[in-house]
C-alpha cells in the first residue's frame, strides 16, 4: 500500500506478460490506498495506470466501498473510469437480491433516473 511505484510496476508487468490476451485488472485496494495516501496522489497513479492499461486493450476495475470516502473524492476517481457500476444488496422477505445500476459506461448514453434494477 505504501509502495505506489511498486504497485504500478507489478500491474504493468502482469499486462506485459499477458499481452495479446483480454485482461481485466481488479483493484480492490483503492480504499486502502486512499486512506494511506492523498487523493491527488492516487488520482495521478490511476491516470497513469489507465494510459498503460489502454495500450494493452485491458480493463481496470476498482471496488470502492460506499460511504468510506468523501463524495467529491469518489466523483473525481469515477471520472477516470470508462464505466461505473453500482451494486447493492436488497432484502425481499428472507431473500437478499443483488441490485445493479450502471451509472456510467463508455459508448452508452446515460439513462434518465438511473434506477437500480434487480438481476436475478
Amino acid at each position: 500500500m505504501n509502495d505506489l511505484a511498486g504497485l504500478s510496476y507489478n500491474i504493468k508487468e502482469i499486462l506485459k506478460r499477458n499481452a495479446g490476451r483480454r485482461v481485466r485488472v481488479v483493484v480492490d485496494v483503492l480504499p486502502s490506498l486512499l486512506m494511506l495516501n492523498p487523493p491527488e496522489t492516487i488520482y495521478r497513479l490511476l491516470t497513469q495506470l489507465f494510459a498503460d492499461v489502454k495500450q494493452y486493450d485491458a480493463v481496470l476495475l476498482a471496488t470502492p466501498p460506499e460511504g468510506m470516502h468523501q463524495p467529491q473524492v469518489l466523483a473525481a476517481m469515477q471520472q477516470l473510469f470508462d464505466g461505473v457500476v453500482e451494486m447493492r444488496p436488497y432484502e425481499e422477505g428472507l431473500r437478499v437480491l443483488p441490485l445493479l445500476r450502471v451509472r456510467k459506461m463508455r459508448g452508452v448514453a446515460p439513462q434518465p433516473g438511473g434506477r437500480l434494477s434487480s438481476r436475478r
